[in-house]
């Protein structure tokens, strides 16, 4: 399994309606950061995008190669690191684990953010190599619904989630309820938004935590994320192996 893209995120518990007012000193810190030695802890955002709609304000950092962006909005603050070679390395989530942390840091000296409702870590992996059919493989080794004599399957997608309650009240409400949350996402990677490679597939997994109470420093939450994460990926090539869908 190699990994292709992480992302990082989270989502705030408020609304930050000042981003509008605010995206120009915020662009000022991020660029100041790059040029400085503090810039060697994330890459370099050579491009800067924006909206105009008030209600959801959006600034946006991008690499030359639009690999790498820092999304900011007024209920989210999201870190997508991509491979610069797909298929052929994987990357550390430890790493960008960390270079979120240093531009979180930019960002909430400028922003003061709200408590934060939900962490996430999602990683993209790629499988199989290239000339096969990888949606009739993802048939084969994860559904039992057989594809007619002399056919091919195409288009394949398989996605679920897994929920795991910390406190409950009651009823489960996933608006207002402690608890981890992963998501599951395995298809044929044609299909896939910016690696469309032939012969692939994607086996994705998005871990959510969501906090009640809301939590105010999210940098100290990331470690345990990124722990569920890692036992998440352990398990998920595991179940994989043992369906003959990992050869690498």
């Amino acid at each position: 399994m190699i990994l292709n893209k992480v992302v990082v995120g989270v989502v705030l518990n408020e609304r930050v309606f000042r981003l509008s007012s605010n995206s120009g000193i915020l662009t000022d810190a991020v660029v100041s950061a790059a040029n400085s030695g503090q810039g060697k802890e994330f890459p370099l955002f050579t491009r800067v995008g924006g909206s105009s709609d008030v209600t959801n304000y959006q600034v946006g950092f991008f690499t030359e190669d639009m690999k790498n962006v820092l999304h900011i909005d007024t209920a989210q603050v999201v870190y997508t690191r991509s491979s610069s070679s797909p298929g052929v390395g994987s990357l550390g989530v430890g790493k960008v684990i960390e270079e979120f942390g240093a531009l979180w840091k930019i960002l909430d000296k400028v922003m003061k953010f709200p408590a934060v409702r939900r962490i996430g870590v999602v990683g993209e992996f790629l499988l199989f190599g290239e000339g096969e059919n990888s949606s009739d493989k993802l048939m084969s080794g994860l559904v039992k619904l057989p594809v007619a004599s002399g056919s091919h399957s195409s288009r394949f997608n398989l996605h679920f989630e897994e929920r795991r309650v910390l406190s409950s009240h009651g009823d489960f409400n996933p608006e207002t309820a402690d608890f981890w949350n992963c998501i599951y996402s395995i298809y044929n990677s044609e299909r896939d938004m910016d690696f469309k490679l032939s012969g692939r597939a994607n086996a994705n997994i998005d871990v959510q935590k969501y906090y009640n109470p809301a939590k105010l420093n999210p940098l100290r939450e990331l470690k345990s994320v990124h722990e569920e994460f890692s036992g998440k990926r352990r398990l998920l090539k595991e179940r994989l192996e043992t369906l003959g869908l990992v050869n690498e």
